[in-house]
């Protein structure tokens, strides 16, 4: 919920999914060559992990409009501590090549914060719709 000059606003929520495991920074375990990158070991293995636990979500359509999305990361420990920027690509990519956004540059406004200390590593995203007295989209 956000305040807004009449009062709290409320935004439709278009789609919620958790997704276990640690993330990996995908840009870091990328090697690129002249023919395209080749991602670590760790980020295929999330990204499986990750397209089979969206696919296994119910959407109706893909979601083709301005939106803004909500990344909250739980890490087990502060051990290669990934800067919070940094860990958001790469479920934004996901959410595209699972065929929940269109277009990951759909994602007018983003938010993402990280926690410590969890037994149970994962991301969880929220998608919202944007709302006009915000953006004029």
């Amino acid at each position: 919920m956000v305040r807004g000059v009449g009062g709290p606003l409320f935004f439709m929520i278009l789609f919620k999914a958790s997704i276990p495991g640690r993330v990996p920074v995908k840009k870091n375990t990328a090697k690129v060559f002249k023919w395209g990158a080749v991602y670590s070991k760790a980020w295929k293995e999330w990204e499986k992990q990750a397209l089979k636990v969206l696919k296994e979500l119910s959407i109706e359509e893909p979601i083709d409009k301005y939106c803004q999305a909500k990344f909250t990361f739980y890490f087990k420990n502060h051990q290669w501590e990934p800067d919070v920027s940094n860990v958001c690509e790469g479920p934004q990519d996901v959410l595209q090549k699972a065929g929940i956004l269109t277009d990951d540059k759909n994602i007018a406004r983003l938010s993402a914060e990280k926690h410590f200390n969890d037994d149970n590593p994962r991301v969880e995203i929220e998608i919202s719709e944007l709302s006009c007295e915000l953006y004029a989209i």
